[in-house]
């Protein structure tokens, strides 16, 4: 598994933290790049596709290697100036910013099609079926799976800091990745815990959903850098 990181501005106060979605390419997200203003700086966490296999020890050593970077880089910016830290994920990027909301103060997070539990996403959605045929095979079932990735999947986060996150949710009820019923469970979470969040909803398929946010990011770089 590979983590590419890339930076710009990383010299400003204000910081927001791009999570890439599961197997896309890096250049996906340019466009977001390009409109955020350049009082901001930002740093963009892509991973290759291998972070996610049917073996769960491995994929929770890959998750954990990535999110301990990420806690990493950002306390180092903090150390050598305060910051005010913003995030934006797509997709299993979620999982990555649901994990710093607890370790790192975030003022605001965007979650385009988010899960609740990494485990349930996994075997339920359409995208991770070869995953989930080879996980039979080896006998590991939901309940497994979730005791196994608990430590890293995204109901287990949403505590301490994250109360005080304004949150920007985008779901589509025609998800066919990350099922919608997922997503609800999550809004569902926020809900019951009383955090702040704008809820919006789209009826394209996953992929689509991803790359038209990414192409046109204006209402999230809005959300984010609004006052």
């Amino acid at each position: 598994m590979k983590i590419t990181v890339t930076k710009k501005r990383t010299g400003k106060k204000d910081i927001i933290i791009l999570v890439s979605a599961w197997g896309t390419p890096k250049f996906i997200f340019n466009k977001i790049k390009h409109k955020i203003p350049k009082n901001f700086g930002y740093i963009h966490y892509h991973y290759t596709y291998d972070i996610l296999n049917t073996d769960p020890y491995l994929t929770k050593r890959y998750f954990l290697k990535l999110m301990n970077k990420m806690v990493k880089d950002l306390k180092l910016l903090n150390k050598k100036r305060k910051r005010n830290f913003y995030s934006y994920a797509q997709s299993l990027g979620g999982v990555f910013a649901a994990y710093l909301l607890d370790k790192i103060d975030i003022k605001k997070s965007v979650f385009i099609l988010p899960g609740d539990n990494l485990a349930d996403c996994v075997l339920n959605g359409k995208e991770t079926l070869k995953i989930k045929n080879e996980m039979e095979k080896n006998k590991i079932t939901l309940k497994k799976l979730k005791k196994l990735l608990k430590e890293i999947s995204q109901d287990t986060h949403f505590k301490n800091k994250a109360k005080n996150v304004k949150y920007y949710i985008k779901l589509s009820v025609n998800d066919n990745v990350v099922p919608y019923k997922n997503g609800l469970k999550l809004i569902k979470i926020f809900k019951k815990k009383n955090f702040t969040f704008e809820l919006y909803k789209g009826r394209l398929l996953h992929k689509a959903m991803c790359l038209y946010e990414a192409l046109f990011p204006e209402k999230t770089i809005e959300f984010l850098t609004r006052n």
